[in-house]
């Protein structure tokens, strides 16, 4: 058995033999000034002073770039700050935001963790998401959401709170900004930019998306909440599917107006040709939590404003050595500070790093990998649990039209893209195949098996599935989240993770009823133990 991490008030005497101030003062010289929590239940102290500053917002283009800068500061009457669930003072800031001006579709479609959506016309950004995790997990998948009314955030008349470093943002609709504009009553009104270029609307647009003529209304979301109760998992909460938690919506194709990414296609007033643009809906998300094209690093909050992004900018940051990994771990929140409530969890946090459960780090497990350092390798060994019957028949090829045989994985099959799952192809199986299973494994530093995704019941006339497949073969349980069908890896730390997709010639159709209850990838091997024919593998890198 492990050891347990010990508490903070000696866990740097037993790392060194130092005193508990010391190690703690090593902290506080190592991430520089502490901030208050980002979300806090004290009550509102005082209100702005008089000589509070104001709005300042210029905007130039160069090249294919619309550039703004902007002191972040509202050009409304914000609410008052600190405030009941928001302690932090709202403090002007010094951003560089580079906007696309003539932007494009991505294939690789990325979600917004840890980066502002876009920015209000009014140089304030629009941040859709959360810090506040469940059971404050970040690991865990569950993030609380801002505006369904189970948490108070501290949000303003106008959908908006402060940070701990000051900066002012939009949870949803900007309230002053759209009175401030005229209203959008009588015609479609922009109110930002998306980093990826597009343009931002309120909930107001035209009836058809061709005609300009056609009456106005209200766009509505195709999110939805789930139905029935959550799985009850040590990683996640138990209870009834009821808006807590960003989780706890999905996305029906057809159940609104928008798509995925809260938009769609259709003229505008800046755009009587069309162009594709985001609302923000009056219901789930909101914000829209992913972009259509390729956002610009420079809307990245774990690197300094206006720094190179160029073109598409660096989901991992543009350059330079690789985070900390105590850095990260430490930082819950990912907002480049350390605040007072992330200090009180550092024990919990750096447990993390802890590799083999010695209560000591040392600097194999804390420090970051060099940029000449070869990324460690290793080889996946086979599954502990594989019938022999399984192993050395690989007769078969399958392939994937999105990335080569020990290629990288597209961000738009990861946790950090759209997360779907990737399309595969594969060459019919030997006589006798009457159905195909499907496994998608990773191997942790323990050596233990991680299932991503598992399909079975496949029928033996298909050979391919397409992108986001939902339609084809029936779906198993993944470890990763507990739910049924594909988990898009989300590797944590840094260096390469190998996964491995595996194709299975069945002689047979999988009978694993079980009185209806999901089927887990251990036991979907064990039910191929005396019916597989042939298997063949795929295996794709991943690098966070």
């Amino acid at each position: 058995m492990k050891n347990q991490f010990p508490p903070a008030s000696d866990w740097n005497q037993r790392k060194n033999g130092r005193s508990p101030r010391f190690g703690w003062i090593l902290v506080f010289l190592l991430l520089g000034p502490i901030a208050s929590p980002a979300h806090d239940a004290s009550d509102p102290t005082h209100a702005h002073d008089p000589a509070s500053p104001t709005n300042q917002v210029t905007t130039r283009f160069e090249a294919d770039w619309r550039v703004m800068t902007a002191n972040g500061w509202p050009d409304h009457e914000p609410g008052q700050f600190p405030r009941k669930g928001n302690p932090n003072t709202l403090a002007p800031q010094n951003y560089t935001f580079r906007i696309p001006s003539k932007p494009a579709f991505s294939s690789s479609h990325t979600r917004s963790e840890g980066w502002f959506f876009g920015v209000a016309l009014n140089g304030v950004p629009f941040e859709p998401g959360t810090a506040e995790t469940w059971n404050n997990d970040r690991s865990s998948g569950w993030r609380y959401e801002a505006n369904t009314g189970f948490l108070d955030l501290g949000l303003d008349q106008h959908n908006a709170h402060v940070q701990p470093t000051g900066a002012y943002h939009y949870h949803a609709t900007p309230v002053g900004l759209v009175q401030k504009l005229g209203g959008d009553s009588k015609n479609m009104l922009q109110v930002g930019w998306a980093a990826d270029g597009f343009p931002i609307y309120t909930a107001t647009g035209y009836s058809d998306p061709k005609d300009s003529r056609s009456p106005l209304r209200k766009m509505k979301s195709s999110y939805r909440l789930r139905h029935g109760e959550r799985q009850v998992t040590a990683a996640g909460p138990a209870g009834k599917y009821d808006g807590r938690f960003t989780e706890d919506f999905e996305f029906v194709k057809g159940a609104g107006d928008l798509d995925e990414y809260n938009g769609r296609f259709g003229v505008t007033p800046e755009y009587p040709q069309g162009i594709y643009h985001y609302y923000l809906t009056d219901e789930f998300p909101f914000i829209s939590r992913q972009w259509k094209g390729t956002p610009d690093a420079s809307f990245s909050k774990g690197r300094p404003s206006g720094g190179p992004g160029g073109p598409g900018g660096n989901m991992q940051g543009a350059g330079g050595p690789p985070p900390s990994p105590l850095l990260q771990a430490l930082d819950l929140n990912s907002d480049g500070i350390i605040d007072s409530d992330e200090i009180r969890k550092a024990p919990m946090s750096l447990k993390k790093l802890d590799k083999n459960g010695d209560g000591r780090l040392t600097s194999d497990e804390f420090r970051p990998p060099r940029l000449d350092e070869p990324v460690p390798t290793r080889k996946i060994k086979p599954f502990e649990n594989v019938p022999a019957n399984l192993k050395g028949k690989q007769t078969f090829a399958v392939t994937s039209s999105e990335f080569q045989n020990g290629g990288a994985l597209p961000a738009e099959f990861t946790g950090d893209g759209a997360g779907v799952s990737p399309p595969l192809t594969w060459k019919e199986g030997p006589p006798g195949t009457k159905s195909y299973a499907l496994i998608m494994h990773h191997l942790d530093p323990e050596g233990k098996t991680k299932y991503y995704w598992t399909l079975f019941n496949i029928p033996a006339q298909v050979t391919h599935l397409d992108r986001n497949n939902t339609s084809i073969g029936k779906p198993g349980l993944n470890s990763i989240q507990n739910t049924l069908g594909y988990a898009p890896p989300h590797s944590k730390g840094p260096g390469t993770k190998l996964y491995v997709l595996t194709i299975y010639a069945l002689s047979d159709f999988q009978k694993l009823e079980k009185s209806g209850a999901p089927i887990a990838g251990d036991e979907l091997l064990a039910s191929m133990k005396n019916i597989t024919l042939a298997s063949s593998d795929l295996n794709v890198t991943y690098t966070r």
